[in-house]
């Protein structure tokens, strides 16, 4: 395939083939630190079993509270950035959101850029909110109602078309989402953006009210 990285896994379509690549995806020692001291950053983290991709997709698996998806508003993905979900090194975490309550797995990956060559150098952590890879933006207006068109229909953001989203999209809960991205390398191909969840304030008598909107993103990728 055009572009595809050397030294990246080629197919890997399961966790087992990716297993079997792994060597091809080099990943050195100081980056394995600064993504411990990273995960171990994330305020309020807990890490889920020992943290690696494999055994947090089992502990989540078995966890009855757990199946909704939480849908991060921002994302400092750009262009060319490639981000690697190393079976052994990544780092995963379920982290606090909002002032909800509400909780989001975010895994702590090796992360670098696409080249020229179309060769990735895994030089840097990159905190990954799963949820992202399967993601819409629900457009909403400035008091908080949702955009139509003019067959009354709600209008959102989202990935159709692109592999890699509809492949995530499709998975059923975080488990199953975890265990399709281990092992595999992807690179940000395109931002799509969208005024999509409201900023509320609360009233006096404890109600919400939509008060503007934000702007979010939703990274599109390929796998390399």
């Amino acid at each position: 395939m055009a572009g595809r990285n050397a030294n990246a896994p080629v197919g890997a379509n399961t966790a087992a083939e990716a297993v079997n690549e792994i060597e091809k995806i080099m990943v050195s020692s100081s980056v394995v630190d600064a993504i411990n001291a990273a995960s171990s950053g994330l305020a309020g983290g807990e890490l889920q079993g020992n943290g690696t991709l494999e055994d947090a997709a089992k502990v989540i698996g078995e966890d009855p509270n757990r199946g909704n998806f939480f849908d991060p508003s921002l994302s400092q993905y750009h262009e060319n950035l490639c981000i690697y979900f190393d079976p052994e090194n990544s780092r995963v975490r379920s982290v606090p959101v909002g002032k909800s309550g509400a909780t989001a797995l975010v895994v702590t990956v090796p992360a670098g850029l696409m080249q020229a060559d179309n060769t990735v150098v895994y030089n840097r952590p990159f905190n990954a909110y799963v949820s992202t890879f399967r993601k819409t933006i629900q457009l909403t207006d400035e008091v908080g109602e949702p955009v139509l068109d003019e067959n009354m229909i709600p209008q959102v953001v989202d990935g159709k078309t692109n592999a890699v989203w509809e492949e995530m999209h499709a998975t059923h809960n975080e488990s199953e989402l975890l265990r399709a991205l281990t092992g595999r390398a992807f690179c940000c191909k395109k931002i799509k953006r969208g005024y999509g969840p409201s900023n509320f304030v609360t009233l006096s008598d404890g109600s919400r009210k939509a008060q503007g909107h934000k702007l979010t993103s939703l990274p599109l990728f390929e796998e390399i």
